[in-house]
């Protein structure tokens, strides 16, 4: 694992995430992380390695198989259900979606109707705010309106962009997983997303982005806090 010292300090806050120890499956060496607001871990994958689908076992909904993982100071199996929920509804996500790296979405709704899901039922979220916000990501995003389209009837672009828009509707937005998240887009970061990350981290958001191997520069616009040049045996 490498640090960026230029990267601020972490927050006297306790961490937002920490892996206790953790090996998704069975006989891998466990692995442990704490990552706090305002945070970047950087985890870096070989091009021909399978990005593993771990959204699952970050936010509570799968157990590893050794370990545990907490958010905001609380194991999630110790959590009431009522609690898991609101967490969760402050976790953005764009997903790899393993060796196909298709956009996760419903099937049976159309782009738009899936971006807004969670928060459209989440009870603490009035309307006008999310979709406020909704507004703003596409102003800033450059988009003009998310897709009325199935999901398998858009490209892989337009999917992704509108991944961005559903990962940072969130309000609180406490933690941000991001699984390859510009998959079908021109080779290069693109800094619209990175502007983005970079605001929500000074708001106190803490990131994990998961990649395949990234240029020197690209790595350092970045600015991660944590980088690991491989995905531990834990996270496998």
């Amino acid at each position: 694992m490498k640090s960026d010292s230029s990267v601020a300090s972490p927050s006297r806050e306790g961490p937002v995430l920490e892996l206790d120890g953790i090996s998704v499956e069975p006989g891998n060496d466990p692995f442990s992380l704490q990552i706090y607001p305002g945070e970047l871990v950087l985890f870096e994958c070989a091009e021909n390695f399978p990005i593993p689908d771990l959204w699952d076992v970050f936010v509570g909904l799968d157990q590893p198989a050794l370990g545990k993982v907490s958010f905001g100071g609380k194991a999630w199996e110790d959590m009431p259900e009522e609690e898991k929920e609101a967490n969760r509804l402050s976790v953005g996500c764009v997903f790899s979606a393993g060796d196909k790296y298709e956009s996760q979405w419903l099937d049976n709704l159309d782009i738009d109707e899936n971006v807004v899901l969670a928060q459209s039922m989440n009870p603490a979220c009035p309307s006008a705010e999310w979709e406020g916000r909704l507004a703003e990501l596409l102003r800033h995003f450059e988009m003009e309106e998310l897709s009325g389209k199935r999901p398998n009837q858009v490209s892989p672009a337009e999917s992704m962009r509108a991944q961005w828009i559903r990962a940072f509707l969130p309000k609180p937005l406490r933690l941000l997983i991001l699984e390859r998240p510009d998959y079908g887009l021109p080779v290069g970061l693109d800094m619209k997303l990175v502007d983005r990350m970079m605001a929500a981290r000074e708001s106190g958001t803490a990131v994990l982005w998961i990649d395949l191997r990234r240029s020197d520069a690209e790595r350092s616009a970045l600015g991660p806090t944590k980088h690991f040049t491989h995905l531990p045996s834990g996270l496998v």
